[in-house]
């Protein structure tokens, strides 16, 4: 889980299974469209799933929605490249082969 600041204070946030399907649920998207061709639309509603997921992941409230969370960007829109930097990272992680001693996990 990172942190990010937005509208006027440190917000959790957090990019996981759970915040892909609240994503895809919102979008009607799959696992194999994450990324591909994404709207506005579909970009503002990742973040604010992986902003719900963090506040549910750090057991705090989260009272923002996509609206609210547009607001916050047109104030600080320097967020907006660093959310997606660590979306990016974290589906690195999510999606990247395990290897152990000098091998590769078979895929399931």
């Amino acid at each position: 889980m990172d942190f990010i600041k937005l509208g006027g204070r440190k917000r959790p946030i957090h990019f996981g299974f759970n915040s892909l399907r609240v994503f895809c649920d919102l979008t009607g998207r799959t696992l194999e469209t994450l990324g591909s061709e994404m709207t506005l639309d579909d970009t503002l509603n990742l973040i604010h799933a992986g902003l719900t997921d963090g506040a549910r992941v750090a057991k705090e409230q989260y009272e923002g929605d996509v609206l609210m969370l547009c607001d916050w960007l047109d104030a600080n829109p320097e967020v907006f490249a660093k959310v997606l930097t660590l979306y990016a990272s974290a589906l690195g992680k999510l999606f990247a082969p395990k290897t152990g001693l000098g091998g590769t996990m078979a895929q399931a």
